[in-house]
């Protein structure tokens, strides 16, 4: 095909896009309608932006790239409903289709921004969803009319007593919700989370936000809630019969399996693990070792598993790490041209190796070079040879990282 022809038929092409530019609804079938715009009010609250409630809408409308207008959407149209023809079918894969309206995902739509308005304090809130049909058109607006809001007043607490009310107690100074905030679920979700890690750190293991629950008590003062944080042996969704003890627990034996197919040096993965066994659990713990042992980028998996005994208050821990691809090579080509007339091209081969010398030791090898010359004029020419090399090690040269409790690893 001739680039005469092929010009000729981007032309057609971009001219029949802006002919049918005002059609967008050509593909529908009968009683169909496209979505053309989604938007949200919200009324007599400015600190809720509409933007906040855009996620929960169930159905989207097609995006714009020109000031209103998709052109591979009008693109999408020009095929028509006859898609029997090898035409249709092409035009419709490189456009846009349409957004057919559901009038059904308007309610789910006010459900859920309803919903979410609970969830960030704002209660008995209206939503509304109102449609406007234009020729082939839906428009979709949903009005928000945010619910009362509740200050937090007296908050008072009904945990289990002995030391589990010893070490919950101890960090009651942390507590992010405090008297004179709103009230919202959301507030009050993000406590559990903060408040639950706190008591994994300290010894609590496998307690988790499911034992909290909330009582609000609006009735003592206008537009205040009284709040009871209640921690119960039980988690939401159990029943009272269910209930048992926390327990504090330790670290027991603690594990490190890989395939020794792969050579690796015992000593650095025994640096790389925080879990002493003996000691308190502390998630922290559990964490920082993954998080040291995926950085030596050996291993493609690491996983750690944790398994209380049934006779004692003991967490023995069994780490699995899965090699990786230890060594390989990259290659790299650019080529480039300049006004005055000269013209180069620079390859790049390299190496890497980041097991070396079997301790997650990182090697890296680069051989590079840049030759350039004039098309009309071989002998103005430059030719350039270079060679890098790296070499890094997964601690601080001389001293162990046993002494380093942190996530990261020294380089």
């Amino acid at each position: 095909m001739s680039s005469k022809t092929t010009h000729a038929m981007l032309v057609a092409l971009i001219g029949g896009v802006l002919l049918a530019s005002c059609g967008t609804t050509r593909s529908l079938e009968e009683g169909q309608y496209r979505l053309a715009r989604n938007e949200v009010e919200v009324v007599g609250d400015k600190r809720l932006p509409p933007k906040e409630f855009e996620k929960y809408i169930q159905q989207k409308s097609n995006s714009y790239i020109f000031f209103g207008w998709n052109p591979f959407l009008n693109l999408y149209n020009l095929s028509g409903r006859d898609t029997t023809r090898f035409a249709s079918r092409l035009v419709r894969k490189l456009g846009v289709a349409p957004v057919v309206f559901e009038p059904g995902a308007v309610d789910a739509s006010v459900e859920n921004i309803g919903r979410h308005l609970e969830y960030l304090g704002y209660y008995h809130s209206k939503v509304n969803g109102s449609v406007e049909i234009d020729g082939r058109k839906a428009r979709v607006t949903y009005t928000v009319l945010p619910g009362k809001r509740y200050k937090i007043g007296k908050i008072s607490y009904n945990v289990p007593e002995g030391e589990f009310s010893e070490d919950f107690y101890a960090d009651t100074a942390n507590v992010s919700v405090k008297s004179g905030d709103y009230l919202s679920e959301s507030a009050l979700e993000a406590e559990t989370e903060r408040s639950a890690e706190w008591m994994r750190r300290n010894g609590w293991f496998s307690f988790n936000k499911n034992y909290y629950s909330f009582e609000a008590d609006t009735l003592v003062r206008k537009d205040t809630a009284d709040l009871v944080m209640n921690i119960r042996e039980y988690t939401r969704n159990q029943s009272p019969e269910t209930a048992a003890p926390f327990r504090k627990h330790t670290f027991g034996d603690v594990s490190i399996a890989w395939d020794k197919e792969l050579k690796f040096n015992d000593r650095v993965l025994l640096d790389m693990n925080t879990i002493s066994p003996g000691h308190l659990y502390d998630e922290r713990d559990v964490n920082n070792t993954y998080s040291r042992l995926a950085a030596l980028r050996v291993f493609s998996g690491v996983n750690i598993t944790l398994d209380p005994r049934d006779t004692a208050d003991v967490v023995d821990c069994l780490v699995n790490l899965t090699p990786s691809r230890t060594q390989g090579f990259r290659v790299n080509f650019e080529a480039s041209t300049n006004s005055s007339g000269l013209f180069g091209y620079s390859p790049q081969l390299s190496y890497f190796h980041k097991n070396i010398f079997h301790g997650g030791q990182w090697l890296n090898l680069s051989f590079l070079g840049n030759f350039q010359y004039k098309y009309d004029d071989r002998d103005i020419h430059s030719n350039e040879f270079g060679v890098t090399a790296g070499l890094s090690f997964p601690e601080f040269l001389g001293l162990p990282n046993s002494i380093f409790n942190g996530p990261n690893v020294p380089r």
